[in-house]
């Protein structure tokens, strides 16, 4: 009885062995893929290759990895990590200018390797317009548009105040929907145009600042 329960563990442990080995046989077979512009594929007298083997990427003396330097053949019969480029030396991207009211990530550097990403931010009171994150791409230029900062809804920047004149209230930067401000002129000046303007949901003010104030008495411009 124990001679046949050692017969039947030993079989299970056979087809398990063999189906594995079978399994590992028809899965995780990669044929070489097309080598980068400017670079090559080692081994390079294989075509095909098993699972977990790899490849290793070179590039011509003039130019630079920008990626993996090898690939691994996975279990679907695709490589990974992605195929790598090859780029000409010392291409670089120029950080851009940063948006108004916000900033860049990281901040000490002023050019960017290819592959690189940087990221933008907004202060406090904004929210980015646009794409978070851009990537220099191999020809030195950045992957997308930049991106701006806008005052988040409910909020209006407070407009610039006109020469030889102030606005109330002061001492604010942004004000919520529905405030008013109003223009004022210095002694012996007067308005050229509406006096007060109001915060749109939009973040936007109604109507247009005033032309300015010059030297005489107040005209109220429709």
């Amino acid at each position: 009885m124990n001679s046949l329960k050692i017969l039947v563990f030993l079989a299970v442990c056979f087809s398990h062995q063999a189906f594995g080995f079978i399994d590992d046989y028809f899965y995780g077979d990669c044929f070489k893929p097309t080598a980068p512009a400017n670079g090559r594929i080692t081994p390079k007298e294989r075509s095909f290759f098993f699972m977990n083997e790899k490849i290793w990427i070179h590039c011509g003396a003039k130019y630079d990895l920008v990626g993996a330097k090898h690939l691994t053949c996975l279990r679907d019969d695709t490589w990974s990590p992605a195929l790598p480029k090859c780029v000409p030396k010392g291409v670089r991207c120029e950080k851009p200018k940063e948006p108004r009211d916000g900033f860049i990530v990281p901040k000490d550097q002023s050019f960017f390797d290819i592959g690189k990403k940087i990221w933008f931010k907004c202060n406090r009171e904004f929210e980015l317009d646009g794409v978070k994150d851009l990537e220099c791409l191999d020809n030195g230029k950045w992957s997308d548009d930049f991106p701006t900062c806008k005052l988040k809804s409910g909020k209006c920047r407070l407009p610039d105040a006109p020469q030889n004149g102030y606005i109330t209230p002061n001492g604010q930067t942004y004000l919520d929907v529905n405030d008013r401000i109003f223009f004022h002129c210095r002694s012996r000046y007067f308005l050229v145009g509406k006096r007060s303007r109001t915060c749109l949901p939009n973040g936007e003010w109604s109507g247009r600042n005033p032309l300015g104030c010059f030297f005489g008495h107040y005209v109220d411009l429709l």
